[in-house]
């Protein structure tokens, strides 16, 4: 069989092949074995739990410190964090938790300020990760065929044009693998978002204490 003829059947066989999962009928499950089956697939379902939370703190560095050290506590790590500085009072960080820690996590992070809004979320990928380990198992499959070709063929214009197909297969494959990871890792690690704001002192006092750190801050630049 001839070289273009062969990579053009592979090329259709990985299309037919990626396509045939959808195109399969589902067959309804026996009604004595429903209870099971419908167990079994909320157990295998693939879930992304996220969490924000914004707190009215009394004061945002030391509950920064705080959050931080909860994170560490729950075997999560801090994956960005923006502060405003002390005179805007502010500071946003975003972190990830194990999964399974992520209720502890929300329940430790309310003990930190005076709640403004929280909320969990929880999005179902189940479709979108079956479809990315169908279409790696065939890439795969099809990466591993073009290779035994490759081994098989002595012409130089046959073995460029099998290189330039497999060099387009292990680019898409290792993309769709990068994918793969990524989702892992956010169906493994929640991400929590963490909003902390400075509490404001009403009235005079807060203008007063608010002139007592603009006035320190000059002190500080005119001795520097």
């Amino acid at each position: 069989m001839q070289l273009p003829v062969y990579l053009s059947l592979l090329a259709t066989l990985a299309l037919f092949t990626s396509c045939s999962n959808s195109l399969l009928p589902h067959a309804p499950a026996p009604a004595m074995t429903s209870a099971y089956s419908q167990e079994s697939a909320a157990r295998s379902r693939v879930l992304i739990h996220t969490g924000s939370i914004s707190l009215e703190v009394a004061d945002v560095e030391q509950s920064t410190a705080q959050v931080k050290s909860l994170v560490k506590k729950q075997q999560g790590y801090i994956e960005h964090t923006r502060s405003q500085g002390k005179e805007a009072g502010s500071s946003r960080l975003t972190v990830r938790v194990p999964q399974t820690h992520l209720t502890s996590t929300m329940e430790g992070l309310a003990t930190v300020g005076k709640i403004t809004s929280r909320q969990i979320s929880v999005e179902d990928v189940t479709d979108e990760w079956i479809d990315l380990q169908a279409k790696i198992k065939n890439l795969r499959s099809l990466r591993d065929r073009l290779r035994r070709l490759l081994d098989r063929t002595n012409n130089v214009k046959e073995v460029l044009a099998v290189e330039k197909e497999l060099n387009r297969v292990q680019s898409e494959l290792d993309s769709l693998e990068g994918r793969m990871k990524a989702m892992q890792r956010n169906v493994s690690y929640s991400k929590i978002t963490i909003n902390l704001r400075q509490k404001s002192i009403p009235g005079p006092l807060g203008a007063i204490t608010k002139g007592t750190w603009w006035g320190v801050k000059k002190l500080f630049v005119i001795r520097d």
